[in-house]
């Protein structure tokens, strides 16, 4: 999988995170509302955009410090930017992070005192595509 933001930053990270909530969202919202004489009022409209995209590798799928911290300094200057997201499978999006953005969590078998670039990390992202 790949971030890029089209100005020569490119992020490559495991092509094995899983997209959790692929299924999760509908592209029809939908209000009710009744009016005083009791009658059922529903608008319906087509989103055109603010997809959640959960990429995650759940327990299985570490990825390494360095890439935790290329993400976190991408995170951190994010204001404004979207991104083409390339899956595994290539499909592409374009996308924002949506913050909060990472969660990185240490693998326990790697954990140490000064973590290092091997040091193995569990990755979440969230992102919204724009």
């Amino acid at each position: 999988m790949t971030l890029d933001d089209g100005n020569g930053t490119i992020i490559a990270f495991a092509s094995d995170l899983e997209w959790r909530n692929e299924f999760d969202w509908s592209p029809v919202s939908q209000s009710t509302e009744w009016t005083e004489g009791g009658n059922l009022v529903v608008q319906e409209g087509v989103k055109l955009a603010g997809r959640e995209m959960k990429l995650d590798g759940g327990a299985d799928v570490f990825v390494s410090r360095s890439v935790i911290e290329t993400l976190n300094n991408e995170i951190a200057i994010s204001q404004g930017k979207s991104y083409t997201l390339t899956l595994a499978d290539s499909r592409t999006f374009n996308v924002m992070f949506h913050h909060p953005a990472m969660k990185a969590t240490v693998v326990a078998q790697t954990r140490k005192r000064i973590p290092d670039q091997n040091t193995k990390y569990r990755l979440a992202l969230s992102l919204i595509m724009v």
